[in-house]
């Protein structure tokens, strides 16, 4: 293999010098060099202390990964001559590799096989290094060949099987069909598929790249099969956005012909949720009709033992598409001499999932982070909206709103009437179970409560969660330039209790004073009332200050 280079080693050191403190410090070496370090003290013991992950891999071939490290000595003493002590660290590299899991499966007219009949397998690699890794075996139709588990990971591999036994006069072979699992970039000419092997390994180390081949034997006549696939495959679910590639295929399974095929393909469930688009066709002609909703792929005569005809075509799943289901129907006609034949490895109909869509909110009235007051009503109102634009999101959603860290502070009043779905409150657990909820619609559950009279200086708080077919969307945005997370939680605050102030009576004179004569009655208020005014108004304003001071937000 070819080392790489200009990668980077760094790492730490230690010197000691007799009872003093250690001296530490960093070193760092571009790909096979050395790095000086100076002053250190004649008679210190140094050591390698450690060393980070080198900035790049080991070698332009992905099998080759580090393996660690070693240093050679553990540790060195600076003596006084003029060539600097040495310190060599090594990083080790290893290969990793991985099989091939080789299987023959056998479809169609079964019946037709040979007697003990094997089929010829084998397999070529070459790994980025330039070395080549081979292996043949003959296997039996639901035979799993495991090839030796040396094959470099980021190999490029080819999987050839040979020829065919002769079938006839009963059945003709189909086209040869490969599976290949966990390779990349795969791709098929004749009976021979390439690919690449991964160029990393996952967390639990390499895994073998499985390759199906699939041979189908086809009863002979005037007749053809058709097939229907996707890219993505069927039931894989797509996004707002993605593109599905649709391919049919009308495969020829007699020596004679069909005249007039037509084939339809019904896309009312598509065209509702998705742009159609680049149609093309090996033969024939094909044209989407009846509003788009239908494919018609007029073909004509067909014939030619084992001949393919191809139509494909893309759809684009719509922006608003949340919770649809693509799925589209196949079939064909040919001058009602027969319809296509069966097939067992066929299929006509491709469905693809777009996850629903929603978001849940919280709000009340008073609004979240404001003072209430006690012995008044807080209303909390819960909110659902169904984000898609085309498909209503299923009944059941629940949500639940804790309100343990409320009703410890205020008394449950009930709900507000009005709202869809069933709604019960139990203890401190509220529960919200939802009807569907259309396409681009909300549905509302409000519900009171009474703040205690005496739940002064305390916070009511409660957050609200939701499941459903899938979670809740935290983005409650209503447009692309702009980001607004959804509020599921409100917090309350209540006042301190504000004591009414307290005026001592005045004091008795002393004995033998007479206390002086009152101030003739003017119609005005007297002294006393005036000073008891006063004491109160200073009071009051020390109360005021006291509650400013107390419900100053943080921060």
């Amino acid at each position: 293999a070819t080392k790489a280079t200009g990668q980077i080693f760094t790492g730490t050191y230690q010197c000691v010098y007799g009872a003093d403190a250690p001296v530490t410090g960093d070193w760092s070496i571009t790909g096979e060099g050395s790095d000086v370090i100076d002053g250190i003290l004649i008679g210190s013991e140094c050591k390698v202390t450690g060393e980070g992950v080198p900035s790049g891999p080991p070698s332009a071939d992905p099998s080759y990964v580090w393996d660690g490290h070693s240093v050679s000595p553990a540790t060195v003493t600076v003596g006084t001559g003029e060539t600097p002590v040495k310190l060599q660290v090594t990083n080790k590299t290893k290969r990793v590799s991985t099989g091939l899991s080789i299987s023959k499966e056998l479809a169609g007219d079964k019946a037709g096989e040979p007697a003990e009949q094997t089929y010829s397998m084998a397999y070529k690699c070459i790994d980025a290094s330039g070395g080549e890794w081979t292996g043949s075996k003959s296997i039996s139709a639901g035979e799993t060949w495991e090839t030796a588990t040396n094959i470099p990971l980021g190999s490029g591999c080819e999987v050839t099987e040979g020829a065919l036994p002769d079938v006839s006069p009963r059945n003709l072979w189909g086209p040869v069909g490969f599976t290949v699992t966990g390779g990349q970039n795969s791709s098929v000419t004749g009976q021979k598929v390439t690919f690449d092997l991964p160029a990393s390994a996952g967390e639990n180390g390499p895994t073998r790249v499985g390759v199906k081949v699939t041979n189908t034997l086809i009863r002979q006549g005037a007749g053809y099969i058709l097939n229907k696939t996707a890219d993505p495959a069927s039931g894989t679910e797509v996004q707002p956005g993605d593109k599905v590639k649709y391919t049919v295929t009308v495969t020829s399974t007699g020596k004679g012909t069909v005249d007039d095929v037509t084939i339809t393909d019904d896309l009312s469930e598509v065209n509702a949720y998705a742009s159609l688009g680049n149609v093309q066709t090996s033969t024939g002609t094909a044209a989407l009709v009846d509003g788009d909703n239908k494919l018609t792929w007029s073909l004509g005569t067909i014939s030619g033992l084992g001949t393919t005809y191809t139509l494909t075509y893309e759809a684009t799943v719509d922006d608003d598409a949340w919770g649809a289901t693509l799925k589209n129907h196949v079939t064909g006609i040919g001058e009602g001499e027969q319809p296509p034949g069966e097939c067992e490895t066929c299929t006509t109909t491709t469905e693809h999932p777009v996850p629903p869509k929603w978001t849940l909110e919280k709000s009340s009235d008073p609004e979240t982070g404001s003072m209430v007051e006690t012995d008044t009503e807080v209303t909390y109102t819960l909110k659902v909206t169904n984000r898609s634009g085309t498909t209503a999101l299923p009944a059941g959603t629940v949500i639940s709103d804790n309100l343990e860290q409320v009703l410890n502070h205020a008394a449950w009043v009930g709900f507000v009437p009005g709202y869809s779905g069933t709604a019960s409150q139990t203890g401190n657990a509220l529960e919200w179970t939802l009807p569907a909820v259309p396409a681009n619609s909300s549905l509302m559950l409000s519900y009171k409560v009474h703040v205690n009279s005496d739940a002064f200086l305390v916070q009511l708080t409660n957050v609200a969660s939701g499941a459903g077919v899938s979670p809740p969307s935290t983005d409650c945005s209503t447009n692309e330039e702009e980001e607004v997370t959804c509020k599921t939680s409100t917090t309350h605050f209540t006042p301190a209790q504000v004591l009414p102030p307290v005026v001592n009576p005045p004091a008795p004179p002393a004995p033998g004073v007479k206390p002086p004569k009152g101030l003739p009655n003017t119609g005005g208020p007297g002294v006393g009332w005036i000073y008891g005014g006063a004491a109160m108004v200073l009071l009051g304003g020390g109360v005021l200050l006291f509650l400013r001071r107390r419900n100053q937000p943080e921060g």
